[in-house]
């Protein structure tokens, strides 16, 4: 076996003894485990999972301790962390994991200071950092992410301030806004983003006229109401 997929609607709620069974594999390459009563201790009795390529923990008592447990995980290429108790001290495991490409911690009670390791990190391509306590300062540790195509920064402290530098992400694809505070100044200097395609800004303090000037001159990048309004 090399890996457990466990997902909603039909999830077995796996909990750390549970799955102990499956520290006989040392050759784990996937687990989906979101969603489930599993806490930080779920690795415990397992050896180094060198061969983890996926990991799925969203909506887990998950904390700092289990990603101590990963250590060794090099080769780990997407970690989805939201809703879990991980805190700065815990995300400095991951500086080792230079193939990590995708990483979600929404809805975690991480803050600019805890996202120094970006810089550890130069192949993260999706980074969702929504519902987070960020504000503007993460600009500057983004501004690492060469590779970054997806960044999800809805629902936290950016301000107009921030964009100048994100816009400057040379292949940012799809960028997510909702309830932040950018305004008309922030949406032109997103226009200067020439590899965006998707932009949602709902939410916030621009306007519809706003959003005209901004299809007017970037016709092609798409936002909500184009994806929602789409015939089946």
């Amino acid at each position: 076996i090399n890996g457990l997929i466990d997902e909603w609607p039909d999830f077995i709620p796996f909990t750390d003894e549970m799955l102990r069974p499956l520290a006989i594999f040392n050759r784990l390459e996937e687990l989906h485990l979101g969603r489930t009563p599993i806490t930080g201790r779920v690795f415990d009795a397992f050896p180094p999972l060198r061969e983890l390529r996926v990991l799925i923990l969203d909506e887990t008592g998950f904390d700092d301790h289990g990603l101590s447990r990963l250590a060794d995980s090099i080769w780990l290429q997407r970690l989805d962390l939201s809703s879990t108790q991980v805190t700065g001290k815990g995300l400095a495991t991951l500086h080792r994991m230079k193939s990590l490409r995708d990483l979600s911690l929404y809805a975690t009670g991480i803050t600019d200071d805890d996202l120094g390791v970006f810089a550890a990190l130069p192949s993260l391509r999706n980074v969702n950092l929504g519902l987070t306590k960020v504000t503007n300062a993460v600009a500057g540790h983004l501004s690492s992410l060469r590779q970054l195509e997806v960044l999800h920064l809805g629902g936290t402290g950016i301000t107009d301030a921030a964009l100048a530098t994100i816009a400057g992400l040379p292949v940012l694809r799809d960028l997510v806004l909702w309830e932040t505070r950018i305004t008309s100044a922030g949406l032109q200097a997103l226009a200067e983003c020439h590899s965006l395609r998707y932009l949602d800004v709902d939410q916030t303090q621009v306007t519809e006229g706003d959003l005209a000037a901004f299809r007017a001159r970037r016709p092609e990048v798409k936002l909500p109401n184009d994806i929602w309004s789409a015939p089946a």
